[in-house]
């Protein structure tokens, strides 16, 4: 059985913290009300960006205030959790989303210039657990998995992938909301998930780290706002903490060279920021926003603050197209003799959905944590197709590049492609096949090249807007 390491003292302490301010919000809560079974069987497959500024952290669509009696809260952009899929397993406020089950070949698994190639069999469910009151709404969804392989058997109960949402009006006017994302990604990566995943309801696109270089990472990304919204303007104040950590596991093949490709092997970015959201007309707002965040990275005494401000851009062209913009300057101080860095980070998403497809266009610049820990900037594109024909059969393509720069070091280049067919055998389950290939090089590292294959059941409903969960 394979251990997954116990985060440091530092996760720790802000997972704690999360977990403790999400008991401080629903102490004062009065007795559940009771959602319809629909609202209680479903939650938002997608996860929100991590980027502050990013057009995901803009209420494009603000929750209705409770005290408007005369309307109901919208379940569907509200704070009431209610997504687009339907759960096959519900026990009370518990829902069994989906679970799938497969075999991968592996061609590449510790990702070095040798490649050795492995086959497994594995198993993965995505769980929900959902509820909601006129005030307070909370959304927690966990995906566990087992991995079998050679006789090994890797198991990620604890911290395969914990996201958290929460909602609670303090006033009308005022809204509280906790978002919280904790992953931890095997030196293999994860075998089932497309790189980023659309969410047709608002707009936004989830993006997940994708650089790899055959190391463990785990990582969490939380954040606290506050929300005041009038009439056709929103302010939104917010803190931010992001943990990121990295590891080569001991019963994989040790890298080409004996240094990893990285100066650092573990990250804490802390900060927080205003946004000001205005809204023109219904499906037209611009804003602004400004982020501070302060980065300390382990191994290394020089400690690096960044500024940034971006103005932001929102509009919805009839119901079909989506588009998201946001661009503006960025400094990046550093203690040391090491001069202010000056440039500039940006954030546009497209989405188009056609009659039976979608079409998600993505492109990032920002120091978020892609995959690779570093005290500098880096790019990222990203696409996604999808569409369903012949009723039972549904085709997707996806492809992403990112690029993550260092002061030492040569800059770190990965892509990823994959394409998906899925054919529905019934109303619960369908049977899929996926191939994807990824390549990285730079920083100290040679280049190295992989193939997945999977292929394997998974039971669950199909989402509403097509997209899997």
């Amino acid at each position: 059985m394979k251990s997954v390491r116990v985060p440091p003292s530092s996760l720790v302490v802000s997972l704690v913290g999360t977990y403790l301010c999400v008991m401080i919000l629903l102490v004062p809560s009065s007795a559940y009300a009771q959602q319809d079974d629909a609202s209680q069987d479903a939650s938002r497959t997608s996860q929100p960006s991590t980027n502050p500024d990013s057009p995901a952290d803009l209420p494009s669509n603000p929750p209705a205030s409770p005290s408007q009696a005369d309307e109901r809260i919208d379940h569907t952009n509200g704070p009431l959790p209610a997504g687009r899929s339907t759960s096959v397993l519900t026990r009370g406020h518990l829902s069994l989303l989906t679970t799938s089950t497969f075999y991968e070949y592996d061609s590449n698994e510790a990702f070095t210039p040798q490649p050795q190639s492995v086959n497994a069999f594995g198993l993965q469910a995505l769980v929900a657990y959902s509820f909601g009151t006129e005030r307070t709404a909370l959304d927690l969804q966990y995906r566990p998995s087992l991995v079998v392989s050679g006789g090994v058997t890797e198991l990620n109960l604890a911290a395969n992938s914990v996201d958290l949402r929460l909602y609670h009006y303090l006033t009308p006017r005022w809204l509280l909301s906790l978002d919280d994302r904790f992953q931890y990604a095997p030196a293999r990566g994860r075998l089932l998930d497309p790189t980023i995943r659309p969410d047709l309801s608002t707009g936004n696109i989830s993006r997940d780290p994708f650089l790899t270089n055959g190391q463990a990472s785990l990582s969490d990304a939380a954040s606290v706002k506050l929300t005041y919204a009038a009439e056709h303007d929103t302010f939104t104040f917010r803190g931010q903490y992001q943990y990121a950590d990295a590891w080569t596991p001991s019963n994989l093949a040790k890298p080409a060279k004996p240094t990893t490709p990285t100066t650092f092997q573990q990250e804490n970015v802390i900060g927080g920021g205003i946004t000001w959201f205005h809204e023109v007309r219904e499906g037209l707002q611009f804003g602004v926003s400004y982020t501070y965040d302060r980065q300390i990275l382990k191994g290394n005494l020089n400690r690096s603050q960044y500024h940034s401000v971006m103005i932001n851009y929102s509009q919805k062209f009839g119901s079909s197209l989506t588009l998201l913009a946001a661009f503006g300057p960025s400094w990046q101080i550093s203690g040391g003799q090491t001069p202010t860095s000056k440039t500039y980070v940006g954030d546009v998403t497209m989405l188009k959905r056609f009659h039976t497809s979608t079409l998600a266009l993505s492109y990032v610049r920002n120091y978020e944590y892609v995959g690779v820990i570093s005290s500098g900037y880096n790019t990222r594109y990203d696409g996604y197709y999808t569409k369903n024909f012949a009723g039972r059969w549904e085709a997707s393509a996806g492809a992403g590049y990112a690029q993550q720069t260092f002061r030492k070091l040569s800059d770190f280049d990965g892509r990823e492609e994959w394409v998906r067919l899925s054919y529905l055998l019934g109303e619960k389950i369908s049977a899929f096949v996926s191939i994807t290939n990824s390549a990285a090089q730079g920083a100290g590292l040679p280049y190295a090249n992989r193939n997945l294959f999977v292929a394997g059941l998974r039971w669950g409903y199909q989402r509403e807007d097509g997209l899997q969960p």
